[in-house]
């Protein structure tokens, strides 16, 4: 049945006018409350940032303390920057979901005093475990010509550490499966190579070979001791790349 449209001298059908009268009303942007200002940007594009940063500093510091999960048996690790890094990760997260919540609503902005709270104690969490990582590699470093650490006070703890546990791997279990896996992981033999083996007149472990035929040509010729140093020294590295990354965006 046709009937005739109040808006004009067309004829429509019925079900026409209803659905025209269902449509949503378009209503400016003025009236809406909903105005697109300067700071709303700037706590939406910061929003998406914390997240992704958060979420990429906290999958890297864990990622970290995995990988040394064999040191720990040989050197302790007391503090670290992934100790420092996971928490200022994690208040990234409600960083992001204030600042995401807020940001299109002037009545919530009285939770920007939480949101720059969350920020400074984020931010003092990386500046201090960056600061630590920036004295630790100050005092570790590498003779690039010779290949081995230079005598300094971490260097000979860490030649200590390793002389100790490679001197009782032969009785301590915990040892013996430290020095396995960290031979196997970083494809090294031996504190300095692997003639330290046959000085304890000891037989070369599986992990010090390339090949499961275990000949002298086959056998990992690195030391342990300057292995272990450069990996330390890159996890930190790369941690503090990201952690500078994130702090740039909370700045």
């Amino acid at each position: 049945m046709l009937k005739k449209s109040l808006s004009s001298d067309s004829w429509v059908f019925p079900w026409l006018t209803k659905n025209k009268e269902n449509r949503l009303t378009t209503v400016p942007q003025s009236q809406s409350g909903r105005n697109v200002t300067l700071t709303s940007f700037m706590l939406c594009f910061e929003s998406v940032w914390l997240l992704t940063g958060g979420l990429i500093l906290l999958g890297v510091s864990i990622w970290s303390l995995v990988r040394k999960i064999p040191y720990s048996y040989l050197i302790d690790i007391k503090v670290d920057v992934p100790y420092f890094a996971i928490p200022a990760s994690f208040l990234c997260f409600p960083c992001f979901w204030i600042s995401m919540s807020i940001h299109n609503k002037r009545k919530k902005y009285e939770f920007l005093h939480l949101l720059i709270l969350l920020l400074v104690i984020s931010m003092a969490l990386l500046i201090a475990g960056t600061s630590l990582s920036f004295i630790y590699l100050s005092r570790i470093s590498l003779n690039s010509t010779a290949s081995t650490m230079i005598t300094t006070l971490n260097a000979q703890d860490l030649n200590i550490s390793l002389q100790i546990t490679f001197l009782e791997s032969e009785t301590n279990v915990h040892y013996a499966t430290g020095w396995e896996k960290m031979q196997s992981q970083l494809r090294c033999c031996g504190i300095s190579s692997y003639v330290d083996w046959g000085n304890l007149k000891r037989p070369l472990p599986d992990s010090c070979c390339k090949n499961p035929s275990c000949t002298e040509r086959s056998v990992n010729q690195r030391g342990c001791l300057d292995c272990l140093s450069r990996d330390l020294t890159w996890h930190q590295n790369v941690l503090n790349s990201q952690c500078y990354m994130v702090l740039v965006v909370q700045v």
